[in-house]
């Protein structure tokens, strides 16, 4: 057996598709009994990794193999994934003009809907009083989106992925995989112990 991808989502998941057509969640919490794998109770030390057909290697020379990875991890819900995301960037601009101290502009990709693949939001004020709210795209409404979407990204401290996004507008798929694997890479270059 192989692995075909392996995907990061919110809430320190890996999604996980292998050559036999299964999808599974490896969740940090399976293997979470054992310090060596203390490390993936991070998020950006759980996206520091880059996937071989047969293992997962993180930053710090840990390799999970194809067996155990499928072993210890649990059937993907196909209905979840659709509503799954992963955070390519924010940053908080306050002050503006409507807060000044919380105004965070972020970029999301959805990367098992491939109709929505791209969410640009903002959250403003936090809390209680929160207000903002973001918008999940299809690659044709965000070129043609009214605002500005590569301020948008720049603000959401996601510049890098303007170049992936232009490059790769015509297959979502190809996009969605692009700038996975260019945060992992940035997470792999970049996290310390």
């Amino acid at each position: 057996m192989k692995i075909i991808r392996a995907t990061p989502i919110e809430y320190n998941e890996l999604i996980l598709e292998f050559e036999n057509g299964s999808m599974k969640k490896f969740s940090r919490n399976i293997v979470k009994t054992s310090a060596h794998y203390e490390f993936l109770s991070f998020p950006n030390k759980l996206k520091a990794f880059r996937t071989t057909p047969e293992n997962l290697i993180w930053y710090n020379g840990t390799e999970l193999g194809v067996d155990f990875l499928f072993t210890y991890s649990i059937p993907a819900d196909q209905a979840e994934l659709t509503h799954s995301y992963f955070t390519l960037g924010s940053r908080n601009n306050a002050p503006t003009e409507h807060d000044s101290r919380h105004h965070v502009s972020y970029c999301c990709v959805n990367p098992f809907n491939l109709e929505k693949p791209i969410t640009l939001g903002e959250s403003i004020h936090g809390g209680h009083g929160e207000s903002g709210g973001q918008t999940p795209l299809s690659i044709d409404e965000l070129f043609a989106w009214k605002w500005d979407w590569e301020n948008h990204m720049r603000k959401s401290d996601c510049e890098w992925a303007i170049e992936i996004i232009k490059t790769n507008k015509d297959n979502a798929q190809l996009l969605i995989n692009k700038l996975i694997e260019a945060v992992c890479k940035q997470h792999f270059t970049t996290v310390k112990d």
